[in-house]
This record gives C-alpha cells, structure tokens and sequence, in this order.
C-alpha cells in the first residue's frame, strides 16, 4: 500500500529536526569557578563539537585576552581594586547558519597586599635588626601572611647566617631579624657595608607583593689612648692628639669625678 502523501512529508520533516538536533553545536569552557590574583594571567580553553563554527569572540567584564578568537586564550590586565570582586568570562559562538552558542566561567579576582619598607642606617655594634619592627611599615602585621626576605647583592657565605627567624608567643608567631656583630658579619676593611633586601610577602588569599628597601651598616670606631702619662697640673689637655687613630668626629664625657674634688674638670670643643 502506498503511504499518503501527508505521511510522507511529516517523516520527511521529522528527519530533517533530528538532523538539526544532532547538528547543534556544543560550547564548553571545561573549568568550573576560577581564582585569580590581580596582575596574574589565566589560562582558558573552549571545547566545540557537534559541527563547523564561523565565529568565537571571548569577553568579559573586568580583563582583556591574549586572543579573543580563538579556542585557548589567556586572560589578562585583570582590573585592581581594593576588595575582592568576581568577573565573568564567557564565549559566543557562531555556527554556519548565524546561529549563537555561549558558555561561561565566573572568576574571583582577589586583591594584592600592600607592602612597604623603609630604609635603615645602623651600626654594627646594635648586633640585631629586627625586619619586621624596624624595616616593615605596610603590614602592620606582617604574621596575618607570610613572609619571604631576600637579599640581592648579599654573599652567599654570610647571607643564610646572618638572616634568622624566631619562633615565639602563644600563636607561635615568626620574628625575623639580623645578626650584623662582628661574630656573624665581617665587614673587613669596609666603614660600611650596604644590603639590598625584598621582602615578598603574601596575604591570607594566597596573592603577594613585594618592596625594596635598603639597610647601611657602619662599622663601630675603635679608639684606644695613647700610653702617655696625664697630668692634670697643665692647664689643658687635647684629648683627641691622646687617640689612636685619632677620630675625625664624635663626643665626649667625663665620667668618675668626685662631687668633692677641688678640681674643676670642663670640656671645650675647641680644644677637642
């Protein structure tokens, strides 16, 4: 029996739906929600099967892409801000028939800490440089993350021996510092001797930032009088020619006179 002519064109459209169903493109970004520190990149890929496309555009609220038209890209140039905030990131594609396909990821773009140093003249004779107290004054509390001291001009004989940390309190915080004495830290013929130091320290986020500062160390003076007798019958004694070496600056004092002695014991800079 021949099939009715109305039979036959409803098959025939029927295969023509499933035809355009199985041909339907399928757009997938494989990666769930995201997490980004500002000034990182992000690697993105999109799957498409099912058929041929003509167009692929990414786009997004807060960033930019290495590429927007293809299917792996980078995104980047992810917006600073002082909180946290989420960014979307989606693709459109477009198949032969003009018709769109999208897919999307959300990221949470998380912020930089702030960090800032300051530089620090000392002398060797303090023995100690406590980082966080005298060189950190952005964080406050440098023990909410965690810390990484660097030196960029250090030897590596002395560095790992002067830089030291000190596990202490009741939450078991880290204390770093420096022993720059004589023991630890020798300066050889050297007045002074200057560390170029990065702290990179990252924030509860997991996100970091980093700052330079620099610490100058002068070597302690050594003065020791002359084997020449003192006799305070003269009117006045140059304390400086009784040095060796003879200081080129300083101060002096007078310590030991007896509240009850006769004599009268003064210090004049012009004879210093």
């Amino acid at each position: 029996m021949v099939p009715p002519m109305r039979s036959l064109l409803t098959t025939a459209v029927l295969l023509v739906c499933s035809f355009l169903a199985v041909a339907q493109l399928q757009v997938d970004i494989p990666d769930s929600d995201l997490e980004i520190c500002v000034n990182d990149t992000l690697d993105l890929q999109v799957n498409i099967s099912g058929g041929s496309y003509s167009k692929l555009e990414w786009n997004a609220g807060f960033c930019s892409f290495l590429s927007k038209s293809s299917t792996t890209t980078k995104a980047l140039d992810f917006a600073a801000s002082g909180m946290n905030y989420y960014d979307h990131i989606y693709v459109v594609v477009t198949d032969t028939n003009n018709q769109q396909y999208k897919d999307s990821v959300r990221v949470q773009v998380k912020m930089l800490p702030r960090v800032l140093l300051k530089d620090l003249n000392v002398c060797q004779a303090e023995d100690t440089i406590w980082l966080d107290d005298e060189l950190v004054l952005i964080p406050a509390n440098p023990n909410l993350g965690k810390e990484a001291w660097y030196c960029n001009n250090c030897s590596p004989a002395y560095w790992p021996r002067i830089l030291k940390d000190k596990y202490e309190g009741v939450n078991g915080l880290d204390k770093y510092y420096l022993t720059i004495g004589a023991r630890d830290l020798d300066m050889g013929m050297s007045n002074s001797l200057e560390l170029d130091l990065t702290l990179n320290f990252a924030n509860a986020f997991g996100c970091s930032n980093e700052d330079r500062a620099k610490i100058t160390i002068r070597t302690t003076p050594i003065s020791m009088f002359d084997s020449a007798m003192l006799s305070w019958g003269n009117d006045t004694i140059n304390l400086n020619k009784l040095l060796k070496p003879k200081p080129g600056s300083g101060s002096w004092s007078i310590d030991g006179v007896r509240s009850g002695d006769a004599l009268r014991t003064t210090l004049q800079d012009s004879l210093l």
